[in-house]
C-alpha cells in the first residue's frame, strides 16, 4: 500500500497567501469538507480542492487560452510556462498545456527527459514510436483525445511536442482558414473540458505560432533585462501590432522582465527603461535565481519546492496579474463545442 503524502496547513498558507495569512480560512474550509487526515494536515491530492477556494485564479465561466511566445530564446519562457501550469492546476483549474515548440522543452519540463544512463534503449525507442502528437491527429491517425497525457497532478494534462510538428507547420499552410486550424479543429473541442489552455510556442514565428495567437485571450512575452533584448523587443512589438491589425483580432499582452539582477547596474537600468517605456509591462519580474532552476530539475513549480523564496514571490505576482486580466476578459464562442455525450472517456 502506497503511503499518502500529507501537506500541512502552514505550507498551504505559504503556497497560496498573497499579503495576509490564510490559516483561518484554510482550517475552516478543510473542516467544512472533512479533508483533515491528521491534525493540521491534509492529503496532498486534496490541495486543488483548497486551491479552488483560496488559490491564484478566480473561477472562470469560459475557458481561457494563454499563449507563451517571444521571438528570442533563452528568456525563461519554459520556466514561466511550467510554473503557471502547475500553479493553475494546484488552484483547482483544469489545465492543459499544448506543446507547439519543435524543441520539446515544455514536455521535458513537465515530465522530464530520459536518463541516458538508466533507461533501456529498446523500451525508450518503442515509447518514442508510440507517442502521438498533433501531426498524427491532423493525418487522421488518432483521435484528438488520444493525444492527452496525464501528469502527477490530477488537474494538469498536456499534449506533447513531437518532431512531426515541423511537418504540421508546413501542411496547414495549404488549408483554407490556415490561421485558424488550431482553433477550429483542436481548441474548439478542448475548451469545454479545461479552464485554462496554455500554448507554448517556438521562438521562431511560424504558422503554428500564428494559429496560437489567433486563438488566444492572453499573450505572455518574457523579455530579458539584458542589452541584446532591446532590438528584438522593438521588432517584436511592431510585428504583434501589425498582426493584430491585419487579422482584426485582439488579445491582451503582458511583457514579463526576466533574468533581472539587482547586483548589476545595467540590469537595473534596463528594467527601469522597461517600466518607463512599455505600457503593458508586468508589475513583477523574474530574477536570476537558483530556486527556479532547482524546481525545474524536479519538474515542479517553485511555489511547491521553495514557496518562501524570492522567485516564488515573483511567480505569485505574475499569477495574480494574469488573474486580473483573464477575469475581465470575456471569451466569445468560437466554433462548435461538443455536447457531453461526445466527450472522450479519458476526460469524463
Amino acid at each position: 500500500m502506497v503511503a499518502r503524502k500529507l501537506i500541512s496547513f502552514k505550507k498551504i498558507n505559504t503556497i497560496f497567501k498573497k499579503d495576509e495569512p490564510l490559516l483561518d480560512e484554510i482550517e475552516k474550509f478543510v473542516t467544512r469538507y472533512g479533508l483533515e487526515e491528521t491534525p493540521g494536515k491534509i492529503d496532498i491530492k486534496n490541495l486543488p480542492k483548497v486551491g479552488k477556494k483560496l488559490g491564484f485564479f478566480n473561477k472562470v465561466k469560459t475557458s481561457k487560452v494563454v499563449c507563451l511566445f517571444t521571438t528570442k530564446g533563452g528568456v525563461l519562457k519554459t520556466t514561466i510556462g511550467l510554473n503557471i501550469a502547475r500553479s493553475a492546476a494546484l488552484s483547482g483549474m483544469k489545465t492543459l498545456v499544448v506543446g507547439l515548440d519543435m524543441q520539446g522543452d515544455m514536455t521535458n519540463a513537465i515530465v522530464g527527459s530520459a536518463n541516458d544512463d538508466c533507461e533501456n534503449f529498446h523500451e525508450k525507442l518503442e515509447e518514442e514510436k508510440n507517442l502521438k502528437g498533433l501531426h498524427d491527429f491532423y493525418q487522421g491517425n488518432c483521435h484528438l483525445f488520444d493525444l492527452i497525457q496525464k501528469t502527477d497532478l490530477e488537474y494538469l494534462h498536456y499534449i506533447p511536442e513531437t518532431p512531426e510538428l515541423i511537418l504540421l507547420n508546413d501542411h496547414i499552410g495549404n488549408l483554407n482558414r490556415r490561421e485558424f486550424w488550431l482553433n477550429d479543429k483542436v481548441l474548439s473541442k478542448l475548451r469545454p473540458l479545461y479552464d485554462m489552455i496554455i500554448l507554448d510556442c517556438s521562438p521562431s514565428w511560424n504558422k503554428l505560432t500564428t494559429n496560437a495567437l489567433c486563438s488566444s485571450d492572453l499573450l505572455l512575452s518574457p523579455i530579458e533585462c539584458k542589452i541584446n533584448n532591446f532590438r528584438n523587443l522593438q521588432i517584436f512589438n511592431q510585428l504583434i501590432s501589425e498582426f493584430k491589425t491585419d487579422l482584426k483580432i485582439n488579445f491582451d499582452n503582458i511583457f514579463i522582465p526576466t533574468k533581472y539582477s539587482i547586483q548589476k547596474r545595467l540590469s537595473r537600468d534596463i528594467f527601469q527603461w522597461y517600466q518607463d517605456n512599455i505600457n503593458n509591462l508586468s508589475c513583477s519580474r523574474l530574477s536570476e535565481c537558483a530556486s527556479c532552476e532547482e524546481a525545474m530539475a524536479l519538474n515542479k513549480s517553485v511555489i511547491e519546492t521553495k514557496p518562501t523564496s524570492r522567485s516564488a514571490g515573483e511567480i505569485k505576482e505574475i499569477l495574480f496579474e494574469m488573474n486580473k486580466v483573464l477575469s475581465k476578459k470575456v471569451t466569445p464562442s468560437k466554433g462548435h463545442f461538443p455536447m457531453r455525450e461526445e466527450l472522450h472517456d479519458f476526460i469524463r
